[in-house]
């Protein structure tokens, strides 16, 4: 423990002292601002060293910074022990989840797969689609978003004409429902 220690060593008469002070120092600081990051639809993000003395590149001073813009964002922290920096990346994108109102099941490797489409599909969670001919039976189900459907049930193409899909996603923790109808085009 820190504090004032003495010593006396007495031997055949002799007599000697000292005293010593000891304190013990902080450890040298540790953090970790995690790996690089990418919003989708979030208005913002906190960064969190957990030292109330870091200083960010922003100019700012304590634990926590709320990020609102893209870039990079570096904190450092001091103490007696020396000095640690990180740094972090991020982004912020717009999440759009796109679902076509038609598509052409006809093998030309063109529009043959009725599935939803966009940028940023890696954020969606809890994805089902579901689709449903014009007396409710459903024809095609999946939970993933990557996944289309081919125009057939059961191993037959299905008639032209219109269906009816249901979407379900969360994204940031949030559920969403779409629901619509889709032309099948031969």
């Amino acid at each position: 423990a820190s504090g004032k220690y003495s010593l006396s060593v007495n031997e055949d008469g002799c007599t000697a002292s000292g005293d010593m002070n000891v304190h013990f120092m902080a450890a040298p600081p540790f953090f970790s601002l995690g790996p690089d990051t990418v919003l989708c639809d979030e208005p913002q993000y906190i960064l969190s060293s957990g030292d109330n003395a870091t200083v960010w590149n922003t100019g700012a001073v304590g634990a926590n910074l709320t990020v609102t813009t893209p870039g990079l964002y570096i904190a450092s922290v001091a103490n007696i022990c020396g000095t640690i920096k990180d740094s972090v990346k991020v982004d912020f994108v717009t999440c759009i989840l796109l679902v076509p109102n038609a598509f052409t099941p006809n093998n030309d490797g063109k529009n043959d797969f009725f599935h939803v489409v966009g940028e940023s599909l890696g954020f969606y969670r809890d994805f089902s689609l579901g689709i449903y001919n014009r007396w409710g039976q459903r024809v095609f189900y999946t939970g993933n978003i990557y996944e289309g459907w081919d125009g057939t049930f059961q191993g037959s193409p299905q008639d032209l004409g219109t269906f009816c899909y249901l979407i379900f996603y969360s994204l940031n923790g949030t559920k969403h429902m779409l629901k619509g109808n889709l032309e099948l085009v031969r």
